[in-house]
């Protein structure tokens, strides 16, 4: 289902009226989530860093390395963003980090004034040496844990989300009919996942499906106590 651009306007003023709450003069968002809520950008790019740089006044900067910028410009809403490729060069360097980089871009830009830059502590994206990297390229800034800001916006649902997430529900209930139906006795873990993988790609002749934001997870057997064995 197609997300408005009006909607991701609406996320970003609820943001930074949280900002607004926390006192934070910016906020640098990481969690591949929130990405996507914020710009609807959506790929398999989190393992290498990349954050969104959000203000009060100017429009978020978002950055991620230079082959995954091509595809942020094909999915991010138009007008949620400006995204910026940090150089290959830099991925995966022991003497040099991304985040030294985006760093800078943010310093040349007139950034290095703000003072509370809120952070995602506890994304799981956001790796030490990044935050160690900015913290020395911007000494100015008082880094602040931002305790979820955004997932407590995504907290409350628009009716487009509700629609979404109604939308959602029938191909998750597509999926466990299929599973439920395809189950039999000494049928393989993985013959069945690939069944359940397939359901939840395909969707309902009414909505696409996606992939998940997990592997299918089986409790059978002995592991049957035990409820996050892959398969």
């Amino acid at each position: 289902m197609a997300i408005d651009p009006q909607e991701y306007r609406d996320r970003l003023s609820k943001t930074r009226a949280r900002m607004r709450e926390a006192d934070l003069d910016a906020l640098l968002v990481v969690d591949p989530a929130n990405l996507n809520y914020l710009t609807g950008y959506n790929a398999w790019s989190f393992y290498t860093p990349q954050a969104m740089f959000v203000d009060h006044d100017s429009t978020p900067v978002l950055f991620m390395r230079a082959m995954d910028a091509d595809g942020a410009h094909r999915t991010a809403a138009p007008g949620t963003c400006t995204v910026i490729g940090y150089p290959e060069s830099l991925v995966q360097q022991h003497d040099r980090h991304p985040f030294d980089w985006i760093a800078q871009q943010l310093r040349d830009a007139g950034h290095a004034a703000k003072s509370r830059v809120g952070v995602e502590g506890d994304a799981h994206f956001f790796p030490v040496r990044g935050y160690l990297a900015l913290q020395k390229a911007m000494p100015e800034w008082t880094l602040v844990e931002s305790h979820e800001l955004v997932n407590w916006v995504r907290l409350i649902k628009s009716p487009a989300e509700i629609e979404l997430m109604r939308a959602a529900g029938k191909v998750s209930s597509r999926v466990m009919s299929t599973a439920i139906d395809a189950i039999e006795v000494g049928m393989s873990q993985a013959k069945l996942a690939a069944i359940i993988q397939e359901a939840q790609a395909r969707g309902t002749e009414e909505f696409n499906g996606d992939y998940p934001a997990i592997v299918p997870l089986m409790m059978a057997g002995p592991a049957v106590d035990t409820p996050h064995l892959t398969f």
